[in-house]
């Protein structure tokens, strides 16, 4: 591939060797790729062109798949489209999350067919002038030159190449890659440009009150990058990584409440805990809508069709909550809020530490001290579970255990990652066993009290018999959960944990 202006390269060429122009045309591109840049993270780009969507490898450039999609949306989820390899594939990709549309590019395309002395056919060569359409506006991104040799014609081919002017030549072999990525940098993306995970780069010596500002000003950053997301609905996962970074924030401030000024204190944990209220039910909604699937599969075939009704109602309620939480974070209560607290964590937060010695501690020390704190409360706690303990009290030992995650998160920057990894591996299995046993409690919980919203026709019968049998699966899986805790927790709560503990918690920081 070859940048430089189209015309001046075919000028080139016919001076060089026997050049037939076959045609050229225009096309529009609508690139497509999810929040999270899932689709070039597994090397595929998915893009919108001439009444199709093509599956492009990222490397070679080459098609993979491709399907009829006259439309080109602003997103659209991958689980909707027509049964095919194609969807299979995006969804592998994509975990529940849409696609949006990152880009539109035209490019105007002329073709030529390269001939040898004697007339006859060796490769072919395409010129792209390609634009940025933005709006109604037109953005020239570059020209670039495409080199195709026939069998037994490469090494010519190359040599017709190799005499091109130098800069307007570019050798690599991921062509289509580079190119994606400068279409996305024209039109002001940044590739990878988004996790949900924390980037922090914290220092040992610092004040602890000077990094826990660090620390919220990147939950905030994740909590506000989401919110368009949530407020045009494009697909549940915003949502989701918006109160992943909310609890994070919450727990922040509980776990290091002693370096904050009160009042500041109560104000925020209590602001946050109305914001976390407001997203509820709308989660709620989309944690049932995405188990839609395991609930239909899971129930005899005899109660399937009677579930759907339930699920008709649960979309009509999360379209309710979705426009009443739309509301809420476009008002100016909320705004005013966000903007009060960024304001905040800018110069005041950490001036208000002054006099606090808690606040002034260094961050190596709290960090080893909180992190030492909750990981002896999440084994405490697990050796009092037993065959009896309520749900409730299992509940409260998977809240241990995010904290313990939480902080091991917020301080990560300071340990070497050989020694923390492994503990977040540990602490990963327990996590995902107390998460299947309480989510499982919590949807019998819901389910329950749906049932007991029905009336006694015939029509609300029928669903109370599939919501009845849908609970008594879930509380066999439930069971399930709770058996194998103890082996999990007896994992967790062993030497090679401890050994690993102490590995991090003596190990030499990063400064």
């Amino acid at each position: 591939m070859s940048e430089g202006d189209p015309h001046a390269l075919e000028e080139w060429f016919s001076s060089t060797c026997g050049l037939r122009k076959e045609g050229e045309r225009k096309e529009k591109s609508h690139y497509y790729d999810t929040f999270e840049w899932q689709l070039y993270n597994a090397g595929l780009s998915a893009i919108q062109k001439n009444s199709r969507l093509h599956l492009i490898d990222m490397e070679s450039g080459q098609e993979t798949f491709r399907l009829h999609f006259r439309k080109n949306p602003l997103h659209f989820s991958p689980a909707g489209i027509e049964p095919c390899t194609l969807k299979e594939s995006l969804l592998s990709c994509t975990n529940h999350r849409a696609l949006l549309r990152l880009c539109t590019i035209e490019t105007e395309i002329s073709a030529f067919r390269v001939l040898d002395e004697h007339e006859k056919t060796i490769g072919f060569i395409q010129t792209e002038h390609a634009i940025l359409l933005n709006n109604n506006v037109r953005e020239h991104i570059g020209n670039f030159l495409t080199i195709r040799p026939l069998k037994g014609y490469q090494e010519v081919m190359q040599n017709i190449a190799d005499q091109l002017p130098l800069e307007a030549v570019e050798h690599n072999e991921s062509a289509f890659k580079n190119l994606f990525r400068l279409n996305m940098a024209a039109a002001g993306l940044t590739v990878n440009g988004y996790t949900s995970d924390l980037r922090l780069s914290l220092r040992a010596a610092d004040p602890i009150i000077k990094s826990a500002c660090a620390i919220f000003k990147s939950t905030l950053a994740v909590m506000r990058m989401n919110e368009p997301g949530i407020i045009d609905n494009i697909d549940s996962e915003f949502l989701h990584d918006y109160r992943v970074a909310l609890r994070k924030t919450r727990s922040l401030l509980t776990l290091l409440k002693e370096i904050f000024p009160p009042e500041i204190l109560v104000l925020y944990q209590q602001e946050f805990k109305t914001i976390g209220k407001k997203t509820n039910a709308l989660r709620d909604c989309d944690v049932y809508l995405l188990k839609k699937e395991f609930y239909m599969q899971n129930l005899p075939e005899s109660l399937r069709h009677h579930l759907e009704r339930f699920f008709i109602e649960l979309e009509n309620t999360r379209g309710s909550e979705q426009k009443r939480l739309k509301t809420y974070l476009r008002g100016s209560a909320y705004e005013k809020m966000v903007s009060d607290w960024k304001h905040l964590l800018q110069n005041e937060l950490v001036l208000s530490g002054a006099n606090n010695l808690k606040a002034n501690e260094s961050t190596g020390y709290v960090a080893e001290k909180a992190i030492k704190k909750a990981m002896k409360k999440v084994i405490r706690h697990g050796r009092n579970i037993s065959a009896d303990t309520p749900d409730r009290e299992i509940h409260g030992l998977r809240i241990d255990c995010k904290k313990l995650r939480y902080l091991l998160e917020f301080f990560s920057s300071l340990f070497k990652p050989e020694t923390i990894a492994p503990l977040l591996k540990q602490l990963k299995a327990l996590q995902e066993n107390l998460g299947a046993f309480v989510d499982l409690a919590v949807q019998q919980h819901y389910l329950e009290q749906h049932l007991a919203s029905l009336k006694t026709t015939t029509r609300d019968t029928d669903l109370a018999a599939a919501l009845g049998g849908l609970i008594a699966i879930l509380a066999r899986r439930q069971e399930k959960a709770r058996k194998a805790f103890h082996d999990t927790f007896r994992h967790f709560d062993s030497d090679e944990t401890e050994a690993l503990f102490t590995q991090l918690l003596h190990s030499e920081m990063i400064s």
